[in-house]
């Protein structure tokens, strides 16, 4: 167009300047900007804005803060992209003030603005604003509109409040993709697999087009409950997507098969798997670890070798889980040593939580304890302490017993475990003044255990059950079938061991 000797004006500006914006061309940017500067055209509030969108969106806060600041009459649009910039670049405290001066300065928020406002919010867990600006989009009547409604959903999934995100999920009108892969998320996420599940197949039934985030997440619930059944049909709708041949697809559903026990079908997915790479490897080595294959575990790891793939920090959490599990402490232990000297990998929180596990279960209580004394960071995290207590109880070592006790009660008082084991810990022992003493600290704390949970999956349907739970509406079903067990197991030899801890459940 310059060539031909037609110049530029502010609205071919703003496009070009858009366009660089959104492929992130700074470069570019700038030299139209030393450009519009030489003609006059830095006056002008759309081309202003238009840069402050260029600025931003390159991660030039700074300069684009800069050019807002020029602006001698921002409107909405020049408020609202320089929240957005914020507010995608992480800078959630910035975002949330400038809304605040925005609306101090009566300028009247619009739909971008709570766009970028929300996701602020989701930034810093910041929900008590966050629904502070809900209640402003109720009072705007923006509440209907799918974009905002699907950001409101994430903002309260994000800010921890999932019983809220699942209320604007059920009234809000069209829901596309994007709602229910959020709240298929929001549930795989927080341990609430059998709502995922559940959601998928809600999903399913009103023709919503499956995308790929969406399988992620039910994989990943799938695994979570162990639901196998529900978890074929999901890969069989992969396999018809073609999302088969996809690395990070294949490895969640092999993730999903090592879950649930099925090592064959996880096998052949990885087999299926164009370009495996080490994540792919890691969900069959993790799913073997978990179930304290030692074998198969390190079988599938020198496969990956075998096949020039670097192990990986999270590779040797399960091979160090796997040793764990099957007691041997050698082997663990070199491979914890090859990690550092042989991959250069620096040992993380998790790896020494490894190591403290697989020392207590072999009964080396006081090497246990010098690894987490080792670790700066172990005040904030009670697994590695627990670990312990649980093979003190089991060795009836009241002394590093009661350290791992005092530890967990200072992080949690309210963890029912820890009070458990110590106090069987001095029942066993007999020292029955120790034993009153903790279940007294126990009564002060009111620490006690809550019902267990277990899933089930009968015809593609998941079923949920707690402990001593009386309203299932299968539950009538189950009486045979646990009379029967339980004949089984008495003539296999098993008693029923009990003795005082039995009344320290409730």
């Amino acid at each position: 167009m310059q060539l031909d000797g037609v110049g530029p004006d502010e609205y071919v500006y703003t496009c070009v300047l858009r366009a660089c914006a959104n492929v992130g061309s700074l470069t570019q940017g700038m030299l139209l900007h030393d450009q519009l500067v030489r003609q006059c055209f830095d006056k002008k509030l759309v081309v202003l804005n238009s840069l402050v969108d260029l600025y931003s969106k390159c991660r030039r806060l700074d300069e684009a803060y800069r050019i807002f600041c020029k602006s001698p009459d921002p409107d909405v649009v020049s408020w609202s992209t320089m929240i957005a910039g914020y507010a995608q670049s992480g800078h959630a405290s910035y975002a949330l003030d400038l809304f605040y001066t925005m609306e101090g300065n009566g300028i009247h928020p619009d739909r971008v603005s709570y766009l970028s406002i929300l996701k602020a919010c989701c930034g810093v867990g910041a929900l008590s604003l966050g629904k502070v600006i809900h209640s402003k989009i109720i009072r705007d009547g923006c509440q209907s509109d799918l974009t905002v409604g699907n950001t409101l959903i994430d903002m309260y999934v994000k800010c921890g409040s999932l019983e809220e995100a699942q209320k604007i999920f059920e009234h809000l009108p069209g829901r596309d993709v994007v709602s229910w892969a959020t709240m298929i998320a929001a549930y795989s996420e927080n341990a609430r697999g059998f709502s995922a599940v559940d959601c998928f197949d809600k999903m399913r039934e009103e023709g919503i087009e499956l995308d790929r985030v969406t399988f992620l997440f039910v994989l990943k619930a799938c695994g979570g409950v162990g639901a196998l059944r529900k978890g074929r049909v999901v890969h069989e709708y992969i396999i018809r997507g073609g999302l088969d041949s996809d690395v990070v697809v294949g490895s969640t559903v092999i993730d999903m098969y090592a879950k649930c026990g099925s090592f064959n079908e996880a096998h052949a997915a990885l087999d299926r798997l164009k370009r495996r790479n080490t994540v792919s490897w890691n969900a069959l080595i993790g799913g073997y670890a978990d179930r304290g294959n030692f074998m198969m575990a390190t079988s599938c790891f020198k496969r990956m070798l075998s096949e020039g793939l670097q192990p990986i920090a999270s590779t040797f959490t399960s091979i160090l889980t796997a040793c764990s599990h099957a007691g041997i402490v050698e082997d663990g232990y070199e491979y914890f040593e090859s990690m550092k000297n042989d991959y250069g990998i620096t040992p993380i929180t998790d790896h020494l939580f490894c190591l403290v596990d697989l020392f207590s279960r072999a009964g080396r209580l006081y090497d246990a304890r010098e690894v987490l004394n080792s670790i700066p960071s172990v005040r904030h995290d009670g697994s590695g302490w627990m670990s312990l207590l649980t093979a003190c109880q089991k060795y009836n070592d009241a002394d590093v017993g009661r350290e791992c006790f005092d530890q967990i009660k200072e992080l949690d008082p309210s963890d029912a475990s820890c009070y458990m084991l110590m106090s069987k810990i001095y029942a066993n022992l007999q020292m029955w003044d120790k034993f009153a003493e903790i279940q007294e600290m126990r009564k002060r704390a009111h620490a006690w255990r809550k019902p267990g949970q277990a899933w089930i999956e009968i015809n593609e349907k998941v079923h949920e059950f707690l402990v001593s739970e009386i309203t299932h509406q299968e539950l009538d079903g189950t009486g045979p079938k646990q009379e029967r067990l339980q004949r089984l197991l008495r003539k296999e030899g098993y008693v029923a061991v009990l003795d005082v801890m039995a009344d320290l459940a409730q």
